[in-house]
């Protein structure tokens, strides 16, 4: 059978706070104006207001995806195969964590005002 093992969790538990910190440490700095989408340019086409829940969006959305990946083997009818990908399954967690903090990141830059270009991330 399947389990979560703890000490394994801890690297994307830790991004995921760190990137809500970091969201709520630079909301005061941020413009009124969020950019929320880019298009293929990598220009902002998108914008939405200024509240805790647009600049805690993308960190969410990564809590919130790292929780359902986490539960999903135990929801799963065939929950007893997982176990056999098990650290397949840890990797692509990970990966997917990693990959919505550092957009988390790389957006809390751009709003910043860095110069970052979002093509090129």
């Amino acid at each position: 059978m399947y389990k979560i093992i703890l000490k394994k969790e801890i690297p994307a538990v830790s991004m995921i706070v760190f990137t809500i910190i970091a969201g709520v440490v630079v909301y005061p700095d941020l413009p009124t104006q969020i950019p929320i989408h880019w298009n293929i340019s990598g220009l902002a086409d998108k914008f939405a207001q200024k509240n805790i829940f647009t600049a805690l969006l993308l960190p969410l959305t990564a809590l919130f995806t790292y929780t359902l990946m986490l539960y999903i083997p135990y929801l799963d009818p065939k929950k007893e195969k997982y176990a056999l990908f098990a650290k397949a399954y840890y990797m692509i967690r990970l990966t997917t964590i990693s990959f919505l903090c550092m957009i988390s990141c790389v957006v809390y830059s751009i709003e910043l005002g860095f110069n970052v270009s979002i093509i090129k991330v």
